[in-house]
């Protein structure tokens, strides 16, 4: 059912994430119609703690995005 989400979607998900690997991260993206995919690097599952300028800045530009 993820497929019929249409709306923008970000999936930030950390490199070396072990509970939800970027591998099978991935395969989301596909399942969204308007997705976004960022893979923090150096990261695991916290990447929001670990590398939080490069999730913020993530964002932001998701969102900025969303405005035009």
């Amino acid at each position: 059912r993820l497929k019929d989400i249409d709306l923008p979607t970000l999936i930030i998900v950390g490199e070396h994430d072990v509970i939800s690997p970027s591998a099978e991260m991935r395969t989301n993206p596909d399942a969204f119609p308007q997705a976004t995919f960022v893979e923090v690097a150096r990261a695991g599952h916290m990447a929001p703690l670990e590398a939080p300028t490069v999730v913020n800045a993530a964002i932001e530009h998701f969102l900025a995005g969303l405005r035009t």
